[in-house]
């Protein structure tokens, strides 16, 4: 049974460590962030302070250990979109998110239950 649990354990790892990699590179396939976020008209000197200050002119592999970092330790970053702490917009939303996780559990359970019964009663 530990051997399992460990197995498991291992498993769980590698797949938060794929899933990690996959949202770095999809923020990144976005294109370049700074060109995104500072207006056309930005002079070159403060487009290159930006990478600097925001860390976009280091390596990838880099730049994914402080975003992973950063993740373990609970510091989800900025938003560009909201211009807010992301940590915020997860904790704003979660009130609307537990009501439907919740919601979706009681009505699966409601169908679940006597469809259970039903397929133990009426076996084959």
């Amino acid at each position: 049974m530990g051997r399992y649990i460990a197995r498991r354990a291992i498993h769980g790892v590698i797949v938060l460590f794929g899933v990690s990699i996959i949202v770095f590179l999809l923020m990144h396939l976005a294109g370049d962030p700074v060109a995104v976020l500072l207006p056309l008209d930005t002079p070159p000197e403060q487009i290159e302070a930006f990478r600097e200050e925001m860390g976009f002119n280091r390596p990838l592999p880099v730049q994914y250990f402080m975003f992973l970092s950063r993740a373990v330790r609970g510091d989800f970053g900025y938003s560009y979109h909201y211009r807010t702490d992301a940590m915020e917009i997860v904790l704003e939303r979660m009130p609307a998110t537990l009501k439907l996780t919740f919601g979706a559990l009681f009505v699966a359970l409601i169908v679940a239950i006597p469809a259970g019964i039903f397929a133990a009663i009426r076996q084959g």
